[in-house]
């Protein structure tokens, strides 16, 4: 799975193009958690714009989403924005947002600049409360 990894402040923008496949996703959870700063981490950005083909079920999103709840457990402060417009990638990632430990930390937006105002509010929120946001961004 092509991708690109922009470590922000206290953040992460992941770019996720080209073709998909389930086995590059846990591949992707492992490379995050295993990184120094993910202690740090309080958002990230999954943009999925540039997919253009994916070979991943929702039994395959289950799996890498198993992980991913072991490792929010050690760092519960992340919030998730996904960027998708591809009914089929939104609904693998409903799935994603929907096994997650806490809920109202995720959010899915048909643009970047939308998932990055979304995170902006969550972080200007005191004492680590996050405003939910339906997972279809409207």
């Amino acid at each position: 799975m092509p991708h690109e990894l922009r470590w922000e402040d206290k953040g992460l923008y992941m770019r996720v193009y080209g073709a998909v496949a389930a086995a590059d996703m846990i591949d992707f959870v492992v490379q995050i958690a295993g990184d120094v700063r993910f202690d740090e981490l309080r958002y990230t950005i999954s943009d999925f714009l540039d997919v253009e083909s994916y070979e991943v079920s929702e039994v395959d999103v289950g799996e890498a989403t198993a992980l991913d709840r072991a490792h929010q457990l050690t760092n519960p402060r992340i919030c998730e924005a996904f960027v998708a417009t591809n009914p089929a990638v939104v609904a693998l990632v409903e799935v994603w947002c929907a096994a997650k430990p806490v809920p109202g930390r995720t959010g899915i937006f048909a643009s970047v600049v939308e998932a990055r105002e979304w995170i902006a509010t969550q972080r200007r929120q005191q004492s680590g409360v996050f405003l939910p946001r339906p997972l279809t961004g409207k």
